[in-house]
């Protein structure tokens, strides 16, 4: 047709890669912080409150300042990435001290044994209690221990966040 385009229209056709990178990076970037925050455990979320934020102040300036002309979005994209990932690696030690510690020590302790009933033959009112005395004297022995490695497991994950523990051991 040998129209000829405006400069404004050649400038943006010769910029199209620039533009398509931009909009995958943008793309990239967004589907790694969705995918990092739904990997979260919802029970520690209120924990990664300080964390979210962060990344959230890390995502306002791509929402305030950074446009199709700006020459600077890939300090920002990369920026953005590496709190992603930091919050991430963080995310995915919390969780595994979550599943594997915090979830195996709870089902131990759901399964600690307070009382017994007899198998075959009854029994007398003083062997029942004093089997019920003895489980439960050992059953709170072995509670006080998880409870102590739960706070010790508290701990870790605070440590991790960035808390000080708001406790002690004794």
């Amino acid at each position: 047709l040998n129209l000829e385009l405006p400069s404004v229209h050649q400038f943006i056709v010769t910029k199209k890669s620039w533009f398509f990178e931009y909009r995958d990076m943008v793309a990239l970037m967004l589907q790694s912080y969705n995918k990092t925050m739904s990997s979260l455990v919802p029970d520690l979320r209120k924990l990664y409150a300080v964390h979210l934020n962060k990344i959230k102040d890390s995502l306002e300036p791509g929402f305030k300042k950074i446009n199709w002309t700006c020459q600077t979005w890939q300090g920002y994209v990369d920026k953005v990435f590496k709190d992603i990932q930091i919050y991430n690696n963080l995310i995915q030690r919390s969780n595994d001290i979550f599943d594997s510690r915090v979830e195996k020590l709870l089902d131990q302790i759901l399964n600690i044994e307070l009382f017994a009933l007899p198998d075959k033959e009854p029994w007398t009112l003083e062997k029942f209690l004093e089997t019920v005395k003895t489980m439960c004297k050992d059953g709170a022995q072995t509670l006080q221990m998880k409870n102590e490695m739960m706070r010790y497991i508290h701990s870790n994950v605070l440590q991790k966040i960035g808390y000080e523990p708001f406790f002690c051991f004794s």
